[in-house]
C-alpha cells in the first residue's frame, strides 16, 4: 500500500495544505499506532517512512516536554493521540498529566483539564522563570 505523500506525487497533484488535511480518526490511528496503556507508548504497527519503522516508539519529545509525531503531513501530540485512541474521540478539552510529566502518556495519568491546571510542571517552571526576569 503506498502512502498518501506517494500517491499524491504519482497522481501529479500537488501536495495538500495543511489546512485541507483533516484530522485522523480514531479508526486510522489504530490502524497505524498501537498503544499500550500501562506503559503509555505509541508504536508504529507498520513502516512510515525511514525513521518510522514497524515497532519502532512514534514521535519524539519537543522542547522536553511532550511527545509529538507527525502522521500524513500533520503533528499530533502522543496524549491526544492516545485519547483519540483509548475513547475514539478527540478531546474536547485539554489533557492534563496528573504527576505532571508531559512524556508520561500512561492512560492512567491522563485525564480531561481546564487549562490552568495543564502540565503542572510546566507552569511551576514559567513561574519560576517570571520571577529571575
Amino acid at each position: 500500500m503506498a502512502t498518501e505523500s506517494n500517491e499524491w506525487q504519482e497522481s501529479g497533484r500537488e501536495p495538500m495544505s495543511r489546512k485541507q488535511q483533516k484530522l485522523l480518526n480514531a479508526d486510522e490511528a489504530r490502524e497505524l499506532l498501537d498503544y499500550d496503556p500501562a506503559t503509555g507508548v505509541l508504536r508504529w504497527k507498520r513502516n512510515m517512512t525511514p525513521r518510522a519503522r514497524a515497532g519502532k516508539e512514534a514521535g519524539v519529545i519537543q522542547m522536553g516536554r511532550y511527545r509529538r509525531g507527525g502522521i500524513r503531513g500533520r503533528y499530533y501530540m502522543s496524549h491526544r493521540l492516545a485519547w483519540l485512541i483509548v475513547t475514539g474521540e478527540w478531546p474536547t478539552q485539554e489533557i492534563d498529566h496528573i504527576n505532571g510529566a508531559c512524556a508520561d502518556n500512561r492512560w492512567s495519568n491522563l485525564r480531561r483539564s481546564s487549562l490552568p491546571t495543564v502540565c503542572p510542571v510546566r507552569h511551576r517552571l514559567a513561574a519560576t522563570s517570571e520571577k529571575n526576569r
